[in-house]
């Protein structure tokens, strides 16, 4: 038996998002790992100094070489990073611990009468140490809760011998690593609401399916973003009359029509292109789409399916208006060939854009409906080109457009098509 292809996932979906904020955690946590280990191995370089001034003669070599187990254990981090992430990570854990060990073994012999002038300093790194993972921890909020509890049973054990004078310092332990807890989960959860506005950011100015393959592979995305010369199929359409509609009715009566128009134009592109396949930009009205070619697929089945999309919407924008009365009147226009699509625009707003001659004739084709209302019946239409279909026959749908002196500069070359809404049609039968 054949296996079955596996369903395309829905970059919309909750398990979509929960992958994708699952991967920016990961990124997180290996980046907070690795800035840790930096600082583990300068402070056991560091630590060597430091123990002249609170350790007694005698503990000097053990801790010594403490120190240079603990700055080997910290060189280790990378060849355990290069096979396993979640082992790196936990590796970190295992080197904290390993510090505040020694530290809270010194601050144990100080506050036991031995050079007890000297405890201050283990007291204030042991604790800075436990804040340090605790707010910076590469785990998430359990983890790293059972993580500051146990380095707490740390410094509980180094005040063991004498609870009575040292509850106040112990006290103020407990709440400072509370608070450091609090700022973990903070940062966590601003960075997944990060990560979602990441991921709702990429769909608005990438297809789906670069953005689904895009997880793990960040230079996939850039390179694909970056502007370049590329074929594509544009869609133009707006609503005719938008102006006195504006004038007409309320703006919250039209931001609702809109955002509910939308919503159905939105559908449809989900199910004539479940790849994700296309950039999509409107302003107001005005509703602009590039479709690009997925590997293997020729432009002509491209354009195909590009205007069997412009039908639907024509009748679906028939069906919606039925019930809010808005848009009253559409029409579209299609063109194809190459423009220079990507990323563009000010740093502060980029967009994904088609610069060239094909979104400016897909406009201008779009815009020929309005003379076709004049010289025909006032229905919705379709105008595209016969180029559009290079290499396979063109539809028989559609009539030619009466050559006339209105017709665009732009298009006077063009050999164009018009279809006529099959609303009425569909609403006879």
């Amino acid at each position: 038996m054949k296996p079955q292809p596996c369903p395309i996932d829905d970059v919309r979906s909750e398990a979509f998002a929960e992958r994708f904020i699952g991967d920016r955690m990961r990124s997180h946590q290996d980046t907070i790992s690795e800035a840790t280990v930096l600082v583990m191995i300068v402070y056991s370089c560091v630590s060597f100094f430091v123990d002249f001034l609170m350790a007694r003669p005698e503990y000097m070599l053990p801790l010594h070489v403490f120190r240079v187990i603990t700055l080997g254990a910290s060189a280790l981090y990378y060849p355990i990073r290069r096979r396993s992430g979640p082992a790196s990570r936990a590796w970190i854990a295992v080197l904290h611990l390993m510090f505040n060990t020694a530290f809270a073994w010194t601050l144990y012999d100080t506050l036991g009468g031995h050079q007890i002038e000297r405890s201050a300093i283990p007291a204030a790194i042991v604790v800075t140490q436990a804040v340090f993972l605790t707010a910076g921890s590469p785990f998430r909020t359990r983890a790293t809760l059972l993580l500051s509890f146990v380095q707490f049973l740390q410094i509980c054990a180094a005040c063991a011998g004498d609870f009575g004078a040292q509850y106040r310092f112990l006290i103020i332990t407990f709440l400072v690593l509370a608070c450091a807890n609090v700022y973990h989960r903070t940062l966590i959860n601003w960075t997944m609401l990060a990560a979602r506005f990441e991921l709702e950011g990429r769909l608005k100015v990438a297809p789906h399916d670069l953005v689904r393959r895009s997880i793990g592979n960040e230079a996939l995305l850039a390179d694909a973003l970056k502007p370049q010369r590329r074929w594509c199929v544009c869609l133009a359409s707006d609503w005719r009359g938008y102006q006195s509609l504006s004038r007409e009715r309320t703006p919250e009566d039209l931001a609702a029509a809109l955002e509910g128009y939308y919503d159905v134009c939105r559908s449809l592109l989900d199910r004539h292109f479940p790849a994700g396949n296309f950039y999509s930009d409107w302003i107001a009205d005005e509703l602009l789409i590039f479709f690009l070619a997925e590997d293997g697929v020729a432009p002509d089945a491209l354009a195909s399916r590009v205007l069997a999309f412009g039908r639907d919407l024509l009748l679906a924008k028939a069906a919606y208006s039925k019930t809010t009365g808005l848009p009253r009147a559409i029409d579209i226009g299609i063109a194809s060939g190459h423009a220079i699509v990507g990323l563009s625009g000010p740093a502060s707003n980029r967009k994904v854009m088609a610069v060239g001659e094909v979104p400016v004739r897909a406009r201008k084709m779009q815009g020929i409906g309005k003379l076709l209302r004049q010289a025909f019946k006032e229905k919705d239409r379709i105008i595209y080109s016969r180029a559009l279909f290079a290499e396979t026959a063109c539809p028989d749908e559609g009539r030619p457009v009466p050559p006339g002196e209105q017709v665009p500069a732009v298009l006077k070359d063009e050999s164009l098509i018009f279809e006529d809404s099959l609303a009425a049609d569909a609403a006879a039968a």
